[in-house]
């Protein structure tokens, strides 16, 4: 019974402590707070998101801070048989299979607003990120973005994140001098350090 209530004593002791150090984070302290996430978005291929986040917390769990991200991929290059062009670039713009991949990067500045809240022991968030993308790859100007998350911290300073990307941005018709803005929609998928 004595070996009972002492397991008791120090697992509540644990316990409180484990709380006290998920309530002192950079995602819910007062003051300064910033953060490093490396993230990936689904788009059928790797695609890889490098963001960092610095802003105010309020101390009751709202955040408000500027960022930017640089986001880069490799995806299949539109094809033609071998045959049908040599080993270089062909008039519209398409390669053979020596030259499979091409690159496309991004740049994203934005305002950032998260809401840190306690579910029982444990900190988890809400975030919201909006601004405005630069595709270096195809520079035709700004367009749009906005992606939803929601999150959970674990520890201190380390926590995850998925959510939906939906951006906006100009971006060449095909084969002509037309300039529309490209839509897309995808999954996300994050982990970050605050600071």
């Amino acid at each position: 019974m004595k070996t009972l209530i002492k397991s008791l004593i120090i697992a509540a002791l644990l316990l409180s402590g484990l709380t006290a150090a998920a309530q002192k984070t950079p995602f819910h302290d007062r003051g300064y707070a910033g953060d490093v996430e490396l993230g990936f978005l689904v788009k059928g291929y790797p695609y890889a998101s490098l963001a960092t986040t610095h802003g105010y917390c309020f101390g009751s769990g709202w955040f408000i801070g500027l960022g930017g991200a640089f986001e880069s991929g490799l995806y299949p290059r539109t094809m033609e048989p071998e045959t049908a062009v040599p080993d270089e670039w062909h008039g519209e713009g398409f390669r053979t299979t020596k030259y499979p991949y091409e690159g496309d990067m991004m740049v994203k500045v934005y305002l950032d607003l998260r809401k840190t809240f306690h579910v029982k022991n444990t900190l988890v968030f809400a975030d919201v990120k909006v601004g405005s993308p630069f595709n270096l790859a195809e520079p035709f100007g700004f367009g749009e973005f906005v992606r939803p998350t929601v999150g959970v911290v674990l520890g201190r300073r380390w926590a995850v994140s998925v959510g939906v990307d939906w951006s906006s941005y100009p971006y060449p018709d095909a084969g002509t001098d037309v300039v529309r803005p490209k839509r897309i929609t995808l999954p996300y998928v994050g982990v970050s350090y605050g600071f």
